[in-house]
Parts: structure tokens; sequence; C-alpha cells
């Protein structure tokens, strides 16, 4: 073995697609599960328990140190062993166009952790410690320095667990020896070095690189096995201040600039030093071994090659369908076959592999959880308008998946995100989110999810307090000042709403006036001017309402004029329709009492008319009425008034001929009275004479043929 160690364990954010062989040869598998991790081995089971137990042992110690999750909820992580080379290469990734040749590799995706490590090498199990140990920390520290993140998982990585004991911090003869036989670089350039920067050194300086990470962090624990102090140190630098800084307030005991020429006599003695913590009353859950199927374990697989960019989809679409071919059915192989289609952009196939997961009423959790992630990221990556209906329709299965597993910290977070974007935001979506976020503290994504869906329900002192003391926000400054601006955006709508609401619209667009007078930024300042026109909109709003009110009750005091005149103005000030045709109704009906009073008038006229026997002058007054009028009652009155007015003429027309003995003009006078009569007191009188016209025709008649 050459000086230095032959893998690198390096975290990263997502997975993709590898080439790979599709199947693992291994006929029998093993899982055993904790409360931290699934552990897919097909060692030995004496071997899986010791490892499984010495794994479960590190975390708990971890956490009781300030490092791992402060909440029951827990990051889904899936540990598998591959039994050779040839069954874990083909799943590396691709650097600079060649195979990776790590004996265990880590990668973190939006639904967990996923870790492999070769069983077959000799140092198989610290391979597994170490990268476990980037995956508790990583939680924590999003963005730790490579330095203190590679140094610490070696210093781990050779942790072994018994019954009443712990120890770890053993030495590591190929680190001591690259310490003792090369030159050390200063400590500002190791701190320079990120994943990108270390894959560009050559094999000898890469192994110098982890050897000396590795005796620094030893260095510095020595008389801390506890690693508080350390801690600190960690999470000052995963802030991203000054590193020389963080070392000086945490380490003001130690010369930075002399730190490597320590570390070459410190490995030569001082490292043997072996740390030991009694484990006491320390609580370690039990862990559970269970046979697993090899369609199981491939699919694990597939999901571990998603995000990994470089590798082949083809095969990786292999894997997954040569789960299912084999029996797999509890959906978590068809969800991944969905997010594969979703990440080579195909996702309407992507949408059927999901919804065929939904509608699998015994699909497992993290099936659910992937396929539900997968619909909201379509959702919102539609070019032409968010898809609101897939939104909510990706909601309801990640509401499902938090119903079957609540602790599931993915599950979750995405259900959390899914209810902000969906404007859902309840007491269980920010209570996922607030465990989501405490089981992921270094995750930004998920701490400005949380802040501003606590300002989203009006808890804007909460939310700042949240984003402010969160440590992942710190680091990512971008991220804080957009989580930090979207708060005082909500906070001060919702100021403004209540000032609306206390009818203090001047007061509210008097605030969103100074804001934007206070701000340079272009984008904030075009919400600010939309929100302005919102707040001028409801005053407008609230004038016409006034101005219809007031015309109410005007016309309660018989004011027509002035009602009709606050009407006019409440139509003209409306801005939403109901108001401005509740208005226009108001006007119209003004309009017609007015009208109507009117012909009131003309109708006393023709009443006085009548009364001094005027009848000519009471039908012209009807007929004035008939035009006046606006409501069809008064026109059908004025009409009755006016017919009854002609048939008065026409008995007066007719008593005139009686009198002149005219009988035929006297009896088609009568004859048109009735027909005009509206009153049954007038027809009936109109006939009586037409009766009594005709017997005084007649006998006039007769009395004439007996003369002759």
């Amino acid at each position: 073995m050459p000086i230095g160690r032959a893998w690198i364990g390096c975290a990263a954010l997502y997975l993709a697609a590898l080439t790979a062989r599709p199947a693992l040869a291994a006929p029998r598998w093993l899982c055993a599960q904790s409360p931290h991790f699934e552990l897919y081995s097909s060692s030995d089971r004496d071997s899986v328990a010791r490892l499984g137990g010495a794994l479960e042992t590190m975390a708990e110690i971890l956490g009781e140190a300030g490092l791992g999750r402060r909440t029951a909820a827990r990051p889904v992580t899936v540990i598998i062993g591959f039994p050779d080379k040839n069954s874990f290469t083909p799943h590396l990734p691709v650097i600079d166009g060649r195979r990776a040749s790590f004996a265990g590799y880590v990668i973190h995706n939006p639904y967990g952790n996923w870790i492999g490590y070769g069983e077959y090498d000799e140092r198989g199990r610290m391979v597994a410690q170490h990268e476990y140990v980037h995956t508790i920390v990583n939680q924590v520290f999003r963005h730790l320095p490579l330095t203190l993140n590679e140094g610490f998982a070696d210093y781990l990585s050779t942790f072994r667990a018994e019954p009443s004991l712990a120890e770890f911090g053993h030495p590591i003869p190929w680190y001591r020896a690259a310490i003792q036989e090369m030159s050390l670089r200063p400590l500002d350039e190791m701190f320079e070095i990120d994943a990108a920067a270390l894959h560009k050194l050559s094999g000898d300086e890469q192994s110098l690189f982890y050897a000396e990470s590795w005796a620094f962090v030893h260095y510095l624990l020595r008389a801390d096995a506890t690693g508080g102090r350390f801690t600190q140190f960690m999470r000052a630098a995963a802030e991203g201040g000054p590193i020389r800084s963080a070392f000086a307030r945490y380490y003001p005991d130690e010369t930075w600039d002399k730190i490597p020429s320590r570390l070459k006599g410190y490995v030569e003695t001082d490292v043997f030093t072996v740390h030991q913590i009694p484990l006491g009353e320390l609580a370690r859950p039990a862990i559970d071994i269970r046979a697993a199927s090899n369609a199981e374990v491939q699919t694990e697989i597939g999901l571990w090659r998603l995000f990994e960019a470089g590798l082949d989809t083809a095969v990786t679409r292999q894997i997954f369908e040569s789960a299912l071919a084999q029996g797999a059915a509890d959906g978590v192989a068809r969800a991944g076959l969905g997010e594969l289609s979703r990440l080579v952009d195909r996702p309407e196939a992507a949408l059927g592999h999901f919804r065929d997961v939904a509608r699998d009423e015994s699909a497992a959790p993290r099936a659910l959880t992937i396929s539900g992630a997968g619909m909201l990221l379509i959702g919102l990556a539609r070019s032409e308008a968010v898809d609101e209906g897939i939104l909510t329709e990706a909601r309801a299965v990640l509401a499902r998946s938090v119903a079957r597993d609540s602790l599931d910290a993915a599950a979750l977070g995405w259900f959390g995100r899914a209810s902000l974007v969906t404007d859902q935001v309840d007491a269980a979506a920010i209570s996922a989110l607030q465990k989501a976020t405490t089981a992921n503290p270094g995750d930004e994504a998920l701490a400005s999810a949380y802040s501003v869906a606590l300002a989203r329900t009006g808890q804007a002192g909460e939310a700042r307090e949240a984003a402010e003391g969160s440590q992942a926000l710190k680091r990512d400054r971008e991220t804080r000042h957009i989580t930090l601006e979207a708060i005082e955006q909500l906070a001060l709508r919702d100021s403004v709403q209540s000032l609306l609401e206390a009818r203090r619209p001047a007061a509210a667009a008097e605030l969103v006036d100074r804001l934007i007078a206070g701000t340079g930024d272009g984008r904030k300042r075009a919400e600010l001017l939309s929100l302005r026109a919102e707040i001028l909109s409801a005053v407008t709003l609230d004038s016409a309402i006034d101005e219809y009110n007031a015309g109410v009750e005007a016309a309660r005091q018989h004011l027509d004029a002035d009602a009709r005149a606050h009407f006019i103005a409440a139509q003209s000030l409306a801005v939403d329709d109901p108001l401005r045709a509740k208005a226009g109704r108001a006007i119209a009906r003004l309009d017609s009492l007015q009208a109507d009073g009117r012909a009131e008038a003309a109708f006393q006229r023709a009443a006085r008319a009548w009364r001094a026997g005027d009848y000519g002058g009471a039908k012209a007054r009807f007929d004035s009425m008939k035009v006046l009028a606006a409501s069809p009652e008064v026109r059908s009155a004025a009409q009755d008034g006016s017919d009854n007015a002609a048939a008065m003429l026409e008995i007066e027309r007719g008593l005139g001929a009686v009198r002149k003995s005219a009988w035929a003009d006297a009896i088609a006078a009568f004859q048109r009275a009735s027909g005009r009569a509206r009153s049954p007191e007038i027809k009936t009188r109109a006939e009586q004479l037409l009766a009594e016209t005709k017997k005084q025709a007649a006998g006039t008649a007769g009395a004439r043929a007996g003369h002759k």
C-alpha cells in the first residue's frame, strides 16, 4: 500500500446516474436497522451486529457532544457494504474522465444520505465509520472546511465499542508515516483546499492532505475527548468567518503558524494515546437484524446513483427495473424510476411513475416522499406557469408519507415546503418544518422555509429569531438576506392589513411610502410599489363604501338630491363590480322615486280638477302623470284616471244630447263612456243612462207613430 490513504470520503449534495452493473452477485443480504441508519451487508450476522452497534454508539456519543439531531425526527441514512470490488466500482463517480477508486463514498441527496463502502477492503469497518461521521457532521455543518471534515472523520474511523467502553483516536500507521516523511503545509494553505482543489493534487499530495488533517484534529482533541471546544471551533469555521480568528478564540494557548511543526513530534509519541469513554448509562437502542432481498438492495443502490453526475442513466434504469422484476413491491423502485425520469427532463413519464406510487395503498413512506417531492419540483419547474394542481397533489402525497412515518426528516421537510408553496401553512406544516430543521440544522433551505412559514402565519418575531439564530443561514448570507427580506415583506403586509382593518388606509399607505423611499433594491421596490397599488385600491374602495353609506343615510332623511350625489360618487370610486352595480341600482331607484314624486303632484292636480267637475282638466293631468311616472304601477293608475275622466266627459256629452232629444248622439256617448270607464261606479252609471236613453228614444218614436 502506498503511503497515505486509498480512499476519499467526499460529501456531495446530489446523486445522479452512473455506469454500473445492474445486479449484485451476493446471494444473501442482511439489514441492520437502528434509529439512525439502515446497514445492508452480506457479511455474517455477528460482523453486521458489531458494526451496527459501533455505528449506533458513535451516533449517540456524537449526539451527547452536540453533533447530531436534537429531535426524534431523523434523516434517512442507508449504508451498503459491497462484497467485492466488481460490485462497488461501477457505482463510483467519474472524476476528470476516470472512474474513482475509493474504498468508501457518501452521497447526501434530497431524501437522505446513502453510503457505500467496500467490505472486501481490510479497512472496511474504518471506511464505513469514516463515511458515517461525514453524514452526521453534514447534518449539523453543511459547509465545514475540508480539513476539519476529513480530519474528524478519520479521527473517529477507528471507533470501537465494547459493552462498557468506547475507544477512538487510535493511530493510523500510514498517516503517521506520511507526516514523518513529508513536508507539511502551513495551516493557511490547508484551509484553502476544498474538494475541487483536492482533486487537482497528485496522489502523494492528496495523501499528505488527509494525513495532516487527521493529525491536526487528533492534536486538538488530545485533551478534549468529548470535543466540546472542538465542536465550537467547527461551528465557527462552518459559519464562514476568518479561520484564524476562530482558532484564536477557542485555542488561545496554541500558535497557528507553529502547529504544522508540532504535528511531527506529536505523531511520533502522543498520537498513541487512545481516548476512552465509559458508556455507563448511555442508552443504546437495540439493533434489529433481518434478511433483505436482492431487490431491496438494488433499489437502494439505484437511489444512491440518482444524483451522481456522469454515470450511465440507462444502467440506473436497469437497476430499478431489475428490482421490480425481482418482486420489489413497496413502491420505492417505482419512485426511483420516476425521479430518474424527472432528472433526465421527462416530466410526464416521471409523473406517471409518481402517480402509480400514489395510487398504491401499500406504498412505503420513502416511496411517497420521493414521489411527492418529485411532483412538487415538477410543478414548480413548469416554464409556462406554476402548476397549482400538481403542487396540491404533491402536498397530499407528502402528507400521507408523514402520516405513515412521522419521524422521517426528509418527509417532514418536503411536506412543510409543499405547504408553504401551496399557501396551506398550518400548525402541522410548522411542526413538520421545525422537526426537519432541528434534525438537519445545517440545511439552509430548510432553515429558510421554516422561518418564512412562521412569518406566513403572522409570527414575524419568531420568524426573525429563527432566521437570525440559524447556523446554516449565518454561513449562507445570500439565503439569509432573502429569508429576512421575505419575513419583513410578510410582516409589512400584516401591518398594512391591520391598519386597513382599523380603517386607517392612509397610515398604511404612508408606511409603504416610507419603505419605498428607503430602499434601493429594484426587486424589493417593485414589490413595495405593487403593495402600494393594492393599498390605494383599498383606500378608493373604502371611500366608495363611505359615499354609498352616506347616500343611504341621505335617502332615509328624504334628501334625495344629496343621496343621488353620494351614490354617483360611490359608483365612480368603486373598484369592484358588486359595489358599482349596487350604487347604480340605488341611483336608478332614486330616479324612479323622484319621477313618481312628480307624477304624484300631477295626480293631486288631477284630483282637484275632478272634484271641481273639470273632467277635461283632470284627464289632461292624468295624461301628464303617465309621462312623468317611472314605475309601472303609477303609470297604470294614471291610465285608469285618464280613462275614467274621458268616460265622465262622454257622460256629460250624452246628457247634453238627451236635453236636446238627440237620442242617437246620447246613446253613442253613453256607449263610449261604458267602454272607457275603469271605475265600476262610472261604468254602471253609463250603462244606466244608456238604458234610460234607449227607453226614452223608443217611447218618443212610438208616440210619433200613433199621431200619424
